[in-house]
């Protein structure tokens, strides 16, 4: 998995990320989003390219999440794919994570398309 910067305060998240990976993933997308996060107060995470849908692909989005809040930034999740959106609301973290774009949970950006 990786973190491609799109332009200032945007970028994409593409992979996928397994037990096998999940320590060094999560250090080498974390350097990515501090780079990011020190160039914009507002961060957008485009998850679109995303492959994986699992608990550890959860675990790294809350990880960003606690990151950009300790930097006094603010991070959205966009274009989650449809599994991963799935799984975001069947855990209850569309009431955590921020989601915006085109999102699919009902009440995350409004109502289902």
């Amino acid at each position: 998995m990786r973190i491609e910067r799109i332009e200032q305060g945007k970028c994409a998240v593409e992979g996928d990320v397994t037990h096998a990976t999940a320590r060094e993933t999560r250090a080498e997308t974390e350097a990515a989003l501090s780079l990011l996060l020190g160039e914009s107060d507002d961060v957008r995470v485009d998850l679109s390219r995303v492959t994986s849908s699992n608990s550890l692909m959860l675990s790294l989005m809350l990880s960003w999440l606690r990151q950009a809040r300790a930097a006094g930034r603010k991070l959205t999740f966009e274009r989650a794919p449809a599994d991963l959106d799935d799984l975001i609301g069947f855990t209850g973290l569309d009431r955590i994570l921020p989601l915006g774009g085109a999102s699919t949970i009902a009440g995350a950006s409004g109502p289902t398309p």
